[in-house]
């Protein structure tokens, strides 16, 4: 309440400041909270600069167990290498959603981007963390020698 007066009184430059100051706009309008409770993390980098982030947590609910504690579990929800949709909140699981059944429970999974990756909670370790691509401990000389024959004929003709 104090923010919004703020930003009345000073006819929107307070706003300003607290775009530009991200560490103040946390403080001023957010609570402490624990990581794995928290809607907006604020992060600072490491060089020399030392600037600060402001990040907000998304909720998304994917069906059926935790799919960080078992990779194998993902294999049945990826279709032709790509994920099907995951509901934004539990009122979009609806009856005549593909991948709704009354056995498969929604799990919930927290997310936050920052400068173009998506961490994602990990209760395993009790923090956020990237997911590692296909490309991690591949040298390029097996990722060309594995992929520069093209098509066999079979996969072709098919």
């Amino acid at each position: 309440v104090l923010v919004a007066v703020g930003v009345l009184c000073t006819g929107g430059f307070l706003l300003l400041l607290l775009y530009w100051l991200p560490k103040w706009r946390v403080k001023a309008t957010c609570t402490r909270r624990t990581l794995k409770d928290c809607d907006v993390v604020l992060l600072r980098t490491t060089d020399e600069f030392k600037q600060w982030f402001c990040a907000k947590v998304r909720i998304r609910f994917c069906p059926g167990t935790d799919p960080f504690q078992s990779p194998e579990s993902m294999t049945n929800k990826v279709t032709n290498g790509h994920a099907s949709h995951l509901p934004e909140s539990p009122s979009e699981h609806i009856e005549d959603h593909p991948m709704n059944n009354a056995a498969v429970p929604l799990h919930e999974v927290r997310s936050f981007v920052h400068h173009s990756v998506t961490y994602f909670w990990n209760d395993l370790h009790q923090a956020f963390s990237s997911l590692g691509g296909l490309d991690e401990g591949v040298s390029c000389s097996t990722m060309h020698s594995e992929h520069s024959q093209g098509l066999s004929t079979e996969i072709h003709d098919y």
